[in-house]
């Protein structure tokens, strides 16, 4: 499990906002009693956060007005990223002490991507002219990728291991499409040629299998 710490919510780009985090933390550390020894003083943490807003409001003064806002930028983050290692180290992990330094925290669950199961029934064939042929599988919710895969002839012997690898044996002759769309379009074929279509899902949490194939005949 992964200990909750200090989550970095400011940017030095975005100079207000980050200024209103530094009066932030320096109000409401002063006020808690429980930060007796902050490493940046609050009235540091003040002072730099109302530079970076003079800084701002300069900004347009020639290349000095430019160089103060960036050292104000630079100034300000730096204390901030000092203060936020104090409280993530004295709050050992606890999100309430965090909270309670004007400070947001991360999270110690790990949302892991729900596993796929492959499909059943098997993808749609529709052949068209031309040697296409359009493939639509069933939409899955969670995936990210399905991987469409077109063999020619009657028997799908095309494999696939679980780091994604899909193995097509020698003497089978195979088409592959990835996208993350759960349709795609197969071309160039040849003409009155049985075929077998199947597909494999993924997402975070891995590669399923293939799912039921489906049977079909290119037009010619």
């Amino acid at each position: 499990m992964k200990k909750i710490i200090v989550r970095v919510t400011w940017s030095k780009s975005k100079y207000l906002p980050m200024a209103i985090q530094g009066h932030k933390s320096a109000a409401a550390i002063k006020a808690d009693k429980r930060f007796l020894n902050p490493k940046v003083a609050t009235t540091d943490l003040d002072v730099a956060a109302t530079r970076m807003e003079t800084a701002v409001a300069n900004k347009d003064n020639g290349a000095a007005g430019k160089d103060e806002l960036r050292l104000a930028s630079e100034g300000l983050n730096t204390l901030l990223h000092g203060e936020a290692d104090y409280v993530s180290d004295f709050a050992n992990g606890d999100e309430t002490i965090i909270h309670s330094a004007g400070f947001e925290s991360t999270s110690d669950k790990m949302i892991k991507a729900e596993s796929l199961m492959p499909t059943v029934g098997g993808p749609s064939i529709e052949t068209m002219k031309g040697g296409s042929v359009n493939i639509v599988n069933q939409t899955v919710a969670g995936t990210k990728q399905y991987i469409f895969v077109l063999v020619e002839g009657k028997v799908f012997n095309v494999t696939i291991q679980d780091n994604g690898q899909i193995v097509i044996p020698v003497g089978t002759i195979a088409h592959v499409f990835s996208c993350s769309k759960h349709t795609c379009t197969f071309t160039h074929l040849a003409g009155k040629m049985d075929i077998m279509v199947a597909v494999v899902l993924h997402n975070a949490s891995g590669y399923t299998g293939f799912g039921t194939a489906t049977a079909g005949e290119t037009m010619s």
